[in-house]
């Protein structure tokens, strides 16, 4: 994988403090999973830990009761799950940084299976879980894996997964190469545009300004 790829997934994970709706949370790679997990560990390991009221904070805050609900929950599937990240910060997931606010730190974890429960957990700060991608199976094989989700991102060049993807209508938003996953205009289909109750509709990006 490419540093303009890893590039490109560190800021999906993680702008706007992993709150964004359209935040990346799963990652299939016909890479290994784990290798490219250990890279975007070591990248979002760097965001500073602050007080979310500090301007420079990019991490946002919970209270300490939800920060550790939070973790635990991750942390239930045991040795089904491998956590990159939690090694990189001393097992200290969890930071405190006032009387009852805790920062929840950036956490990539890999499966070794695309089907693991896990896939398609959502937290509200960057969390993303890494998996194998079966590229050499049938798109309709692909596909069920990438049902069901707000947005597709498709890094790859594969256009007969990329019309799979369009036609499918249980993808929301589907996102062709590097652009951000969160982009719009007041043109695209989004929630609450009047169409929306009287057709199915489905946003395809390419690159910013086209669609």
């Amino acid at each position: 994988m490419t540093a303009d790829t890893l590039d490109y997934l560190e800021d999906a994970v993680a702008e706007g403090g992993g709150l964004r709706c359209m935040n990346i949370s799963a990652i299939y790679t016909p890479d290994d999973p784990a290798t490219v997990a250990d890279a975007l560990a070591h990248r979002l390991s760097r965001l500073p830990v602050l007080h979310p009221t500090d301007q420079n904070a990019v991490l946002p805050g919970v209270s300490i009761a939800e920060a550790s609900a939070i973790d635990t929950m991750i942390r239930r599937y045991g040795p089904s799950v491998r956590d990159h990240s939690a090694p990189l910060y001393d097992d200290r997931t969890i930071e405190q940084v006032g009387p009852d606010s805790a920062v929840l730190r950036p956490r990539v974890l890999s499966v070794s299976t695309p089907t693991h429960p896990l896939i398609g957990t959502e937290h509200r700060f960057p969390f993303v879980v890494l998996a194998p991608w079966p590229a050499e199976a049938p798109v309709r094989v692909r596909m069920r894996l990438l049902r069901d989700t707000l947005v597709a991102v498709l890094l790859d060049n594969d256009e007969d997964l990329s019309r799979a993807a369009l036609s499918d209508t249980s993808i929301r938003k589907v996102v062709i190469g590097p652009t951000a996953p969160w982009w719009t205009s007041p043109s695209l289909p989004h929630e609450g545009l009047l169409t929306q109750f009287l057709f199915d509709g489905k946003t395809l990006l390419t690159r910013p300004g086209a669609a």
